[in-house]
């Protein structure tokens, strides 16, 4: 199977538990590796934009998990049609290389905080209408089309995982991949939290653990379709904040900000079909394992990224 965007926080996670059932796996990713070395690895440095090295890449195999994104949620808005080039162009390129190799299954990790815009319900199902109102959603949607578009013409078999907010170990702050990496490590260096609007905005989030556990499954079952991933509930940024503060036993210093136009109230993901079609579970709530990734970087030196 083909990791594209293996060496990032998702992609080294699953990476991970793949090469522990020493599962053949290719990685494509840029820069150099830095992942650790395991038998069952394959590193590829490149851009998957760069289609003579994609074609390579695709050789002998027979699963591809898609994991790029070239932005995030705050970014997108800034050159949309960047956003455009580099996330929309590249999943065609890439399903054209699948046709042509006859590879048909494809894990492909969307967006489940961006796709439905404002919610009219919660928790939000896969028939919630989809009106994303940043570039990031509207482009998964997009993708998540071509997909479909593919499925129907050539045969590709997409699985897509409407994503909520993954945490844990190996997400740098600073980056733009998340409020949890980001605040905890504010908290512990004395920094300052700057937070959108007053922080009562209601978010889903789901441990890393949890979310490789149903990768790992998707790619060896064969279910085709569109499915929300999270924990099923919601929690503010102020009770992230505070869950912090009990589990390291320090203060947060919080500067609060103008709300911005993209971001929406509140979005919790309804994952009762996952959970019953992949017999999936989730094992940590968000107190658990905000503290288990406390424990697990508390005397690390974090990385800003």
């Amino acid at each position: 199977m083909l990791i594209l965007g293996g060496a990032g926080f998702i992609g080294s996670n699953l990476v991970k538990a793949l090469c522990v059932s020493n599962d053949k796996v290719k990685v494509l990713n840029l820069g150099p590796n830095p992942l650790p070395h395991h038998p069952s690895l394959e590193y590829i440095e490149g851009s998957f934009l760069d289609s003579q090295i994609l074609e390579k890449a695709l050789d002998g195999v027979s699963t591809v998990y898609h994991l790029i994104s070239t932005t995030n949620p705050s970014s997108s808005n800034l050159d949309p049609v960047a956003d455009i080039e580099t996330n929309l162009i590249g999943l065609i390129g890439l399903l054209d290389l699948m046709v042509r190799k006859k590879i048909y299954k494809i894990v492909f990790i969307s967006s489940g905080g961006t796709v439905y815009g404002e919610p009219l319900y919660v928790p939000i199902d896969t028939h919630h209408p989809l009106k994303p109102i940043c570039s990031y959603g509207v482009v998964k949607v997009a993708m998540e089309n071509y997909l479909y578009m593919y499925s129907h013409l050539y045969g590709i078999k997409p699985t897509i995982f409407r994503v909520a907010n993954p945490y844990g170990p190996g997400q740098l702050p600073m980056k733009g991949q998340g409020v949890i990496a980001d605040f905890t490590y504010k908290i512990k260096t004395n920094k300052t939290i700057n937070v959108w609007g007053d922080g009562s905005s209601i978010r889903d989030y789901i441990y890393i653990d949890d979310l490789v556990s149903l990768c790992v499954k998707a790619g060896i079952v064969d279910i085709v379709g569109t499915f929300n991933v999270g924990s099923g509930s919601g929690t503010s940024l102020m009770q992230i904040i505070s869950s912090i503060e009990s589990i390291s036993g320090l203060k947060a210093c919080v500067n609060y900000m103008d709300a911005r136009k993209f971001d929406v109230k509140s979005v919790v993901l309804d994952i009762s079909e996952t959970k019953a079609l992949f017999s999936w579970s989730t094992n940590y709530d968000l107190f658990k394992g905000l503290k288990k990734y406390y424990d697990e970087i508390k005397d690390e030196d974090i990385i800003e990224g």
